[in-house]
């Protein structure tokens, strides 16, 4: 399970997205990536905006899925309007566009494997990744 919390350091500023990745869910053991670590714009020319991807470090994952958005009463992110879920090279992203950028939000996301998830060892992919960079 990973969980995005976004938040903005000041008003009117886009909400940064931070991300723990957990084995289970409300799991006292994590790992986390630093805010903002693996994201980048790409502006969408059939919409004509700007939308921001974050990495969700699903690693061999066959799919990736939105459990929540918390507040679920939220207006402003309206899904697959705004934010979803996308392959691009064999990685999953989490993206958001126009005013759902600016919204502070937590997303629970889940990972679908192929294999036994106790294989994974989510530290370890942290820091092959944090070397990458």
């Amino acid at each position: 399970m990973r969980v995005l919390t976004c938040i903005a350091e000041k008003e009117g500023d886009d909400a940064k997205c931070a991300i723990k990745l957990m084995k289970k869910p409300d799991a006292d053991d994590f790992e986390s990536a630093p805010t903002g670590k693996g994201c980048f714009s790409e502006l969408n020319k059939e919409q004509n905006e700007t939308r921001v991807f974050c990495p969700l470090y699903c690693p061999e994952a066959s799919s990736a899925y939105i459990i929540s958005k918390k507040p679920a009463h939220n207006n402003k992110c309206i899904k697959f309007k705004n934010y979803q879920i996308i392959e691009k090279g064999g990685e999953y992203y989490f993206w958001r566009s126009g005013p759902c950028l600016k919204e502070e939000l937590q997303f629970d996301i889940g990972c679908s494997f192929e294999f036994f998830e106790g294989m994974l060892e989510v530290k370890d992919f942290l820091t092959k990744k944090a070397k990458q960079a």
